[in-house]
């Protein structure tokens, strides 16, 4: 017989174990016989170990990269701190070099005022001032206050304004104050009050020598005192005698013109000298009037001794008659 016509073999195991007859018993007893086996068919299969790895490649570099970032963050937080330093250190520099110049500016002789020079002053007297501001000689000229210094200087009436200019090299002070100009005077009950072109009461005369000033008659005052603005009864005669006081101080007339009277608004007299007497009529056109006045007593036709009167007509025509 053919071996290719043999039917297949089968093991067969030998029953005679007792051993295996029992376990192949007890096998088939169990109710949860092959459950093992089921269960790990059911479960998904494990990733390859080859996708494992990879992953891990992948954690190895993140890690690397996150080393770099530390390092760069520790250099960066090191250069920061190396600025800050840096910074702090230049500021405690500037601060000493601050208190350093501080000393020498203030605490030091080096700057003190060794002059003060005061110009512009006509009626109030350098001694006057002097008086005043001496004390600040010697002081230090940063500590030297312009404010007190010009306080002090306007309590005198006659000045004006104040301004100050200091000198480093050497220190000094340079004082230029404006003064009130004095353009005529007005009687006031008793006393003599020293009016500036704008009506502003200087002071009462006093030791002023009023033969300087032309003597304001005719306008009732409805309040005057001493460092503030005269204020007339009537506006009309108050606008006329800044008129006539702003022509004669801008021709430098002012200590020749002896007075005048606004008592009658329809016929405003001038005396000149004591030698002319000037009918201005009334205040219409009064300013180009006064004009005429000045130019008129410097004409030599006229001369310097004439005497006589000058009067307006109704055209402003200006007649003299010796």
């Amino acid at each position: 017989m053919d071996n290719k016509s043999k039917a297949p073999t089968r093991r067969v195991v030998n029953t005679d174990d007792s051993d295996v007859w029992g376990r192949i018993e007890r096998e088939a007893q169990d109710e949860n016989y092959g459950a093992d086996s089921l269960d790990i068919l059911s479960q998904k299969p494990r990733k390859r170990k080859k996708k494992k790895k990879k992953r891990i490649r992948h954690t190895a570099i993140r890690r690397g990269k996150s080393d770099i970032d530390v390092r760069i963050r520790h250099q960066r937080s090191q250069k920061e701190q190396r600025v800050f330093m840096a910074r702090v250190r230049a500021a405690a520099a500037f601060i000493a070099a601050l208190i350093l110049i501080a000393a020498v500016l203030f605490l030091t002789p080096l700057f003190d005022i060794k002059s003060i020079s005061i110009s512009g002053n006509t009626i109030v007297s350098a001694d006057q001032a002097s008086a005043l501001i001496g004390g600040a000689k010697g002081t230090n000229l940063f500590l030297a206050s312009k404010s007190g210094m010009e306080n002090k200087l306007k309590t005198l009436k006659y000045i004006k304004d104040v301004s100050i200019k200091k000198s480093l090299f050497p220190p000094s002070v340079d004082i230029t104050v404006s003064e009130y100009a004095p353009a005529g005077y007005v009687q006031a009950g008793s006393q003599f009050l020293i009016l500036d072109k704008d009506l502003y009461i200087i002071d009462e005369a006093g030791d002023f020598d009023l033969n300087t000033l032309p003597c304001v008659t005719g306008m009732q005052i409805k309040k005057g005192e001493t460092g503030s603005t005269l204020i007339p009864e009537s506006e009309e005669t108050g606008k006329a005698v800044r008129t006539f006081l702003n022509v004669m101080a801008q021709n430098n007339e002012t200590a020749n013109t002896v007075s005048a009277d606004f008592g009658n608004m329809n016929n405003i007299t001038v005396n000149y000298e004591n030698r002319i007497t000037v009918y201005c009529g009334t205040q219409i056109d009064l300013e180009r009037k006064l004009q005429l006045l000045c130019a008129a007593v410097e004409n030599e036709n006229i001369g310097p001794e004439a005497r006589g009167t000058i009067e307006f007509n109704d055209k402003g025509e200006a007649i003299y008659t010796p």
